[in-house]
């Protein structure tokens, strides 16, 4: 049976393992299956007639550890090598850049797609191009006196209820200034690690969404205040802390 472009796969069996695997969909509002079906639209290829999916989830819900952005990389990484094997991409291979420009679109942001296609600490921007904007990716060489410590709780926070708390507008020196601790970030990350601590201050999300995890925040305080590089680690509510074994 062909199915055209757009509509939804003929028949489809969805198996969930691992973390959170009681609380999602195994029908085609799965997120990797949504995201297939949309990759495939953007890669103008026909989708199978059929698809068994079996998903064993690693990344902890709700919790700001980029759950939502690994789906959507596995999701576009698959649509685009069954396209590939199944001929509608003959001669081509699995490519990053379009898998990166992909997942960045979907999720709004490369912050963790970027990272989740790549791996490790990554630098994006995007770039406005038709069809698709194209999100161009530096992966950084962290130093290796860097140990991430990464601290999750039990609480979830969904990220649309994170991003919906944040200010539409934010004055311009604020904006400045946080611009510039990001370059410090980088700085910091990759060869100057006693610097972490002055850069990883976040001055456009933390306060805003600090009703939203004020257990977190009294932890990320009381760990900066003991000379931590302790932020709230994406959408929160866990807590990463970047330590200077050096």
């Amino acid at each position: 049976t062909t199915v055209t472009r757009g509509s939804r796969v003929s028949w489809l069996v969805v198996e969930v393992s691992g973390s959170g695997a009681d609380s999602v969909p195994r029908d085609e509002s799965h997120l990797v299956v949504r995201t297939m079906v949309t990759t495939w639209q953007h890669l103008d290829v026909e989708p199978p007639a059929g698809l068994h999916l079996s998903a064993t989830n690693a990344v902890p819900h709700g919790r700001g550890l980029g759950s939502s952005a690994t789906a959507i990389v596995t999701g576009v990484a698959a649509a685009h090598a069954l396209a590939v094997r199944g001929g509608a991409l003959a001669g081509e291979e699995l490519d990053l850049d379009v898998i990166n420009s992909i997942a960045a679109a979907l999720e709004g942001h490369p912050d963790n797609s970027s990272a989740s296609v790549h791996g490790g600490a990554t630098l994006s921007v995007t770039e406005a191009a038709e069809p698709l904007p194209r999100t161009r990716t530096v992966p950084l060489r962290l130093d290796p006196r860097i140990m991430p410590v990464v601290l999750v709780p039990e609480t979830t926070l969904s990220t649309h209820t994170a991003r919906a708390v944040l200010p539409e507008v934010v004055p311009l020196a604020t904006a400045a200034a946080n611009s510039a601790r990001t370059g410090l970030l980088v700085h910091a990350l990759t060869s100057a690690p006693e610097l972490l601590v002055e850069a990883t201050t976040d001055l456009l999300h933390q306060e805003s969404r600090r009703p939203s995890y004020p257990q977190s925040m009294e932890l990320v305080d009381a760990l900066r205040a003991a000379g931590c590089a302790a932020t709230i680690s994406g959408a929160g509510p866990s807590v990463l802390v970047l330590t200077d074994v050096g």
